[in-house]
């Protein structure tokens, strides 16, 4: 018996990966969910990648060489995957919007392929011609084609961190807010608590993966700094997203109001 359980659910899980990651049901989701949930969550993720190389705080815990506040301003973009996200759960399910943050993810790591190529071709930036001493131009140069190009292990690093957090964010929701609805009802008071507590565990997963495998190995972060900065980043980022969410609820509703996806949605159920 205990073997049939097991074979069960390695045979449950093999078919949902080949389910999951079905080209035809991943272009069904891309044509299904409205474009501009796609489209925001791109360019959210390429602006972050350049933003992160300006740091804004870096606050040390005092008589020792741990931070407990670093953020740089990607942190003013972090939040945008999981608030959109948060949106294609409640109208999609968590299954597609993982797609639609997975697909933006790819475009975005493309996008920065391309500006790192970009940052290798020689050429003059605009700024340059603000100043006449040659070691200034070339410094200026040198200065934004290292932004451009950025340095592949915090783009790496960045991906793979974000990928961590949208998916646990998203499973996270789409649980508890099936639980609540289910007792509840479906309510806006609903949708805020699931958005926020799955939003907390994502973006801390998010933030600590990401200083794990890069501030901790090339910033030489100690592990408390990884720590502290991850729930400190989290709870900063939960706070802005949490402003917007009525926003995001209300869009919901427009949906639902002018029945986009119930279609595509009415043959997802009906399989």
């Amino acid at each position: 018996m205990e073997e049939k359980k097991k074979t069960g659910f390695w045979r449950k899980l093999r078919l949902g990966a080949r389910d999951f990651f079905s080209p035809k049901e991943w272009v069904k989701t891309l044509r299904s969910v409205p474009g501009m949930a796609l489209a925001l969550i791109t360019v959210a993720n390429i602006l972050m990648n350049v933003l992160a190389n300006k740091s804004i705080i870096e606050l040390k815990i005092p008589g020792t060489d741990s931070y407990w506040l670093i953020q740089d301003a990607g942190i003013f973009l972090s939040w945008i995957g999981f608030l959109v996200g948060d949106l294609l759960v409640k109208n999609f399910g968590a299954k597609h919007a993982i797609r639609v943050n997975l697909t933006a993810l790819i475009l975005s790591l493309f996008v920065s392929a391309l500006l790192a190529v970009v940052g290798v071709i020689p050429g003059t930036w605009s700024p340059e011609f603000n100043y006449q001493d040659a070691s200034i131009v070339q410094a200026v140069g040198e200065s934004i084609d290292a932004v451009m190009g950025n340095v592949w292990y915090v783009i790496l690093g960045s991906a793979a961190a974000s990928a961590c957090g949208l998916i646990v964010n998203n499973l996270t929701q789409e649980l508890i807010l099936k639980k609540i609805e289910k007792r509840h009802g479906e309510k806006y008071r609903g949708y805020l608590l699931a958005a926020g507590l799955s939003t907390i565990f994502g973006q801390i997963l998010d933030n600590f993966v990401f200083a794990a495998l890069v501030s901790v190995h090339f910033f030489h972060w100690t592990w408390l700094s990884a720590f502290m900065c991850s729930l400190d980043g989290a709870i900063f980022e939960l706070v802005i997203e949490m402003c917007f969410t009525p926003l995001t609820y209300a869009i919901s509703k427009n949906w639902d109001k002018n029945h986009i996806g119930v279609k595509w949605m009415a043959k997802e159920q009906g399989k």
